[in-house]
């Protein structure tokens, strides 16, 4: 369902997906989520193969870049099947030399620890490349050990799955937040009444990134979450797309 647009800031998603899954009463097809972004009123969005996702990252990241040629509304996000990965450090730097501005590390679905040298090997070629990663915590302890990680290998990282309900992770995200200025946290799971208001007051609106979670949550959602917050309109301005332009040193997102 559309939203009205609710609010005049640029809005840019850096969490969203397309492409190939196995349920069939989920609609997750390119037409479907540009079309549902559209009637949120989101301008631009980070979008990756969810074949790079669940399958084999190579074929998924042509596809994403393939679903993003001509057009001024996606930029094409890469993906590692990490688990599946012999060289870590060289499949990183082949996606960060193809031009990649983000890369997702989807453990939501491939099941590897934190504590995983495969991944510090990503750290090390990221920090080094300038390339910005996203990555899910799934459980207690998972920002704890991210946090411990990026005090060693020091570079930007954009954290998703962050909820008050399910997993409760805020308090943790705050926690290791304070000490650890490279993490970021995506928005779609804040859903608690004043989550982005604690989150914001406690690490600053430039520590919160927008997401939807495209195609598995409504993206007007996510819109509200940020638009219904206590933020002031430049704080909003900032979540809804400024800091991710700054993150990725793309002006033209902001």
């Amino acid at each position: 369902m559309d939203t009205p647009n609710c609010y005049d800031a640029r809005i840019v998603d850096c969490n969203c997906l397309f492409g190939p899954w196995p349920r069939a009463d989920l609609d997750t097809s390119l037409d479907t989520v540009t079309r549902l972004l559209a009637g949120a009123h989101i301008h631009h969005a980070m979008i990756a193969s969810l074949r790079a996702a669940t399958y084999e990252h190579r074929s998924g990241n042509a596809e994403a870049r393939e679903a993003c040629a001509g057009r001024g509304d996606l930029t094409p996000a890469a993906g590692l099947v990490l688990g599946r990965t012999v060289d870590a450090a060289a499949e990183t730097s082949q996606i960060a030399d193809a031009g990649f501005p983000l890369l997702r590390l989807f453990r939501e679905y491939q099941g590897w620890p934190m504590d995983y040298r495969p991944f510090e090997q990503v750290l090390s070629v990221a920090a080094e490349r300038e390339l910005v990663l996203m990555v899910a915590a799934l459980l207690p302890g998972d920002i704890t050990a991210l946090g411990r990680l990026l005090t060693q290998i020091p570079c930007s990282v954009v954290v998703t799955g962050v909820n008050t309900s399910h997993t409760p992770l805020v308090a943790e995200a705050i926690a290791v937040g304070r000490d650890v200025p490279g993490m970021h946290f995506e928005t779609s799971r804040l859903e608690g009444i004043d989550t982005i208001d604690v989150m914001a007051r406690e690490l600053g609106a430039q520590r919160l990134v927008f997401g939807t979670a495209l195609p598995f949550q409504y993206p007007t959602s996510a819109v509200m979450l940020v638009a219904g917050s206590s933020l002031s309109e430049s704080e909003k301005a900032a979540v809804f797309g400024k800091n991710l332009a700054a993150l990725l040193n793309r002006a033209d997102l902001a």
